[in-house]
């Protein structure tokens, strides 16, 4: 059974405690939302992280299959940048930004 199965009898709008409900029978959601999620999710899983893999087990490449999507650094620099000034509405020009994305002083870096 995939997780669509379990979510195909929620409302429309239901909350994360109706989901957990549903996927977690029995179990507490204040241990762990979505470690719980997880380990109840049927086999195969698939995991998306934007962690890096430094922060992951050590063992994750002997155990799992793993997929890593990059994209080109030019077009993460301009799609950050224009989130950026619509977050900030700064006039800051796209030229004094890149600076700041190469000598990795932005947040969520580096890239």
């Amino acid at each position: 059974m995939v997780i669509q199965d379990y979510l195909a009898n929620l409302p429309a709008s239901y909350t994360y405690k109706e989901m957990f409900e549903a996927l977690c029978p029995d179990q507490d959601i204040t241990k762990g939302f979505m470690l719980q999620v997880t380990e109840n999710a049927p086999d195969p899983r698939t995991i998306k992280t934007h962690m890096p893999l430094s922060l992951l087990l050590p063992t994750l490449l002997d155990t799992c299959k793993v997929v890593c999507v990059a994209r080109n650094p030019k077009d993460t620099v301009v799609s950050y940048f224009k989130h950026w000034r619509w977050m900030k509405d700064s006039q800051r020009s796209l030229e004094s930004y890149v600076q700041y994305f190469v000598e990795d002083e932005l947040a969520y870096g580096p890239y």
